[in-house]
């Protein structure tokens, strides 16, 4: 599948702007798909995207509690491309976690042909 980005929007309030971001990186799995057989030629696999937008949701409201904040919101993008997950996920170079989540993403890209992650760009409010 090519690269699919998805937003998430958090619970604001009229004129909550973003203080803070932060990236997460998780596996893509793939009963994110199903399989269209011959229904669609040229296209094999179709994203659930509500059952996969829930799921992304939920990991992005988790990460912005477990820093004591609230989800603003988050574009979070699915792919196999490792130059993409690198660009996505190394946004600050000092960041040691950032390097670490990166490098661990590439090397499961690496494992085999078809492997995804998803690399998730959220901003918190207070």
């Amino acid at each position: 599948m090519s690269e699919f980005t998805l937003t998430v929007q958090g619970r604001v309030r009229r004129g909550d702007q973003p203080e803070a971001a932060d990236t997460a990186i998780v596996r893509a799995d793939p009963a994110w798909y199903v399989g269209l057989g011959s229904a669609w030629p040229g296209q094999e696999r179709a994203l659930l995207v509500d059952e996969v937008g829930k799921l992304l949701r939920a990991v992005s409201e988790h990460c912005a509690a477990d820093l004591g904040r609230r989800l603003h919101h988050a574009v979070w993008t699915i792919t196999g491309d490792p130059a993409e997950v690198s660009r996505l996920g190394l946004h600050d170079p000092a960041c040691e976690q950032c390097r670490e989540g990166t490098l661990a993403a590439l090397d499961y890209l690496a494992g085999g042909p078809g492997r995804e992650v998803a690399v998730g760009q959220m901003w918190w409010i207070a």
